[in-house]
């Protein structure tokens, strides 16, 4: 970069050849080598206000995740943390080992 009311002089390409292999614009850098730079953003599914599509994400069926006790080592449990726990079936049932054991009268009480 050519400080400010300074002209290219021979000096400054050569440098800038003997540096980089090929001559460099001023102001512009080594734009020569560089292919240009492509930014691709993709279409969402939906859009605000639209329908979204989850036809494409694949669920476990409820209860299927295991259910550790609540002493066990963190390492042992990490893949739960890439799992989505499912507690309730397509009915709005609790199943399975993540299902409380509380009463229909003590959920309603609580």
């Amino acid at each position: 970069m050519q400080p400010k009311g300074r002209e290219r002089r021979p000096q400054d390409v050569i440098s800038a050849e003997a540096t980089t292999g090929c001559e460099s614009t001023p102001g512009r850098g080594n734009l020569d080598d560089v292919s240009a730079l492509h930014f691709h953003v993709p279409e969402p599914v939906a859009r605000p206000g639209d329908t979204p599509d989850f036809s494409g994400v694949e669920l476990d069926d409820a209860g299927a995740i295991r259910r550790p006790p609540i002493d066990v080592d963190p390492a042992t449990i990490r893949d739960l943390a890439y799992s989505l726990v499912r507690v309730t079936d397509d009915a709005g049932r609790a199943v399975g080992p993540w299902a409380p054991e509380i009463s229909t009268d003590q959920l309603r009480r609580a």
